[in-house]
Order: structure tokens, then C-alpha cells, then sequence
């Protein structure tokens, strides 16, 4: 069937059309859904203007090379960027993450006046200012502390290290 088209390459061949879902009452909530028995079913996003580039977005199946049950957003020329497994794992660079977030071979870049703070069992490191100290560049603190007696501190301002010291004023001050 071709809409806006003469001659459709397809079954279905839209051309320069929307589709539209409304609020239809079943059993199911309204959208778009894709299905198949097929071993890769998702949605193919091709810009084929000057720089266009295909991507993809699909579930996948056993044979696909990125995992049964998982969820891919593929570039077709060079295989899965981004990969979210059935068990709740994303990887980044990687289709076989081992934890909550694995990237592999790159940079994770937080620009701006941001904190990325890590929580650990044991303690919590903090990358950029806190308020503890608003020129802190890096800060680790045990658990018991709860950030406000840092283990380290590496002030951004000055490049002073401060071991068990929230302000050092030497380039290496250690309390204790």
C-alpha cells in the first residue's frame, strides 16, 4: 500500500506522512508496536540527507552477537554503541557489561560546576566542588565521616593536598 506514493518499495511505504496514535481503547496502551519472530526486531532511524546517518534500535535475539533479550541501539556500519542488557546492565562500548554502568575505552567527561560523587560502602568520592569545600577538585571520604572530615582532599585552586584536613595551606598537609 502506498501513501504519498505511486509506486511503494514496500508493504506499507509512507511517504512524507506522520502516523499518528490516538487513544484507542484494548488491551493493550496505544503506540507503535513492533514485533516479530525474526532474531532482531526494532526500529531502523535512516536520515538520508547530506551527513544522514542510519541507526538502529532493537531487541535482540540469540544469533545477533549482543546478547539474547538485550536491548541495542546499533550503528549498522559499525556494529552496537550502546547496549542494555535483560538484566539491567548498560553497556557503553562494551555489549557484555559486567555492572550497573560498564564503558569501555573512553572518557567519561562532567562538564560544568558538577559533582560526581560516588557512594561506596566504606566510604564516598567526590570529584569537583562539594560543600565541604567549594575548591575541592577531588574528595574521598570514609564512611563514617559522611563527607565532612575528607580522608583527601586535592583543592583545585592551589594543587594543596590535604590528608584529614578540609582546608590545607602547605602543598602536603597532613593531620595527625
Amino acid at each position: 500500500v502506498g501513501i504519498g506514493t505511486a509506486s511503494p518499495a514496500s508493504k506499507l511505504h509512507c511517504s512524507t506522512c506522520a502516523i499518528i496514535v490516538d487513544g484507542v481503547t484494548s488491551v493493550e496502551a496505544p503506540g507503535i508496536f513492533v514485533r516479530g519472530t525474526d532474531d532482531n526486531v526494532g526500529i531502523r532511524l535512516d536520515n538520508i540527507s547530506t551527513g544522514g546517518k542510519k541507526w538502529e534500535i532493537l531487541s535482540l535475539g540469540a544469533t545477533s552477537g549482543y546478547g539474547t533479550g538485550n536491548l541495542g541501539f546499533i550503528d549498522p556500519d559499525v556494529g552496537a554503541k550502546m547496549v542494555i542488557t535483560n538484566g539491567g546492565f548498560v553497556g557503553i562500548g562494551t555489549t557484555v557489561p559486567a555492572t550497573k554502568l560498564h564503558m569501555s575505552s573512553g572518557t567519561l567527561t562532567v562538564d560544568g560546576n558538577t559533582v560526581l560523587k560516588i557512594n561506596l560502602s566504606s566510604g564516598t568520592l567526590n570529584t569537583g566542588p562539594t560543600a565541604v569545600n567549594a575548591q575541592a577538585a577531588l574528595q574521598v571520604s570514609t564512611g563514617t565521616s559522611a563527607g565532612t572530615d575528607p580522608a583527601l582532599i586535592v583543592r583545585s585552586d592551589n594543587g594543596r593536598v590535604g590528608l584529614g584536613v578540609v582546608a590545607p595551606v602547605e602543598k602536603l598537609d597532613i593531620n595527625g
